[in-house]
């Protein structure tokens, strides 16, 4: 099975071997290897919008540029 997995920087995939067994901690794992990114730097979320910047992290527009 191949997973997409929504990133900052944009849409990877993960190749799961065996979904039947595959748990949290070892879809951590595939995605450390396959994308480098450390188990503890991940947050694994359904939420769409995890991604999105709210409106107090908007950066604000130079309205004379």
């Amino acid at each position: 099975m191949i997973l997409r997995i929504r990133s900052r920087d944009g849409l990877e995939r993960v190749t799961v071997p065996d979904p039947s067994a595959t748990t949290v901690a070892t879809l951590r794992s595939l995605i450390e290897s396959q994308l480098g990114v450390p188990a503890a730097a991940q947050t694994l979320s359904l939420d769409p919008s995890l991604l999105l910047l709210s409106k107090a992290q908007t950066p604000a527009l130079d309205p004379s540029a």
